[in-house]
């Protein structure tokens, strides 16, 4: 049986429309995962208080010992930066923020020279941006330099990456759940309220 063309391109349409999005995560983790779920797929993040932390430099050295030359030491080097790579980049550093016992916020350091391969690989898994914006940018010492931000918006949250955020040499990409950014915006705002039994 022939199926006519208009029936064929409104079934590949509802193919397309009915393809799942990807979840917000980092390193396999959803935002929304409990500090459990966040320990169970990387145990090595450590966490104090509402923070965790993970730096891959720190796994290296203690799985290959100290940087040297020996061709063994090089490629468990080269092993564990892959395994805990952020898009294609080895040297991120992770740190998730958590609310009532749940990830909230995921922040990724990163050389400012990876910024478009950050933006390239998020790309390919999130699809087009929703704004990407280039401006000129000062430090302290009046230095200029190009910026770049790249923004994701979607209904459960938001990622944004900054080519220069940290400082000149580090980019940030943040991935912050809807809940989590007007749970924190409620935060600050009371917080910013004057105490009305103060004098």
């Amino acid at each position: 049986m022939r199926i006519p063309p208009i029936t064929c391109i409104w079934i590949a349409a509802s193919a397309i429309a009915a393809a799942p999005t990807p979840p917000l995560e980092v390193q396999g983790v959803p935002l929304g995962a409990t500090v459990e779920q966040l320990q169970q797929a990387n145990p090595l993040f450590r966490c104090y208080g509402a923070t965790c932390t993970f730096y891959p430099a720190e796994a290296a050295s203690a799985q290959c010992g100290t940087v040297s030359s020996e061709p063994a030491v090089l490629g468990c080097y080269a092993r564990v930066g892959s395994e805990y790579a952020f898009a294609s980049v080895h040297g991120a550093e992770y740190v998730a923020y958590l609310k009532g016992g749940r990830v909230g916020e995921f922040r990724v350091m990163f050389p400012t020279a990876h910024a478009d391969e950050v933006v390239a690989a998020l790309e390919g898994q999130y699809g087009a941006p929703s704004d990407d914006r280039e401006f000129e940018t000062q430090n302290q010492l009046g230095a200029r330099f190009v910026n770049r931000v790249v923004t994701w918006r979607r209904a459960e949250g938001e990622i944004k990456v900054e080519r220069r955020a940290v400082d000149v040499d580090t980019g940030l990409a943040t991935f912050i759940a809807d809940w989590y950014a007007r749970a924190t915006a409620i935060d600050k705002e009371i917080g910013a309220k004057p105490d009305a039994k103060s004098p």
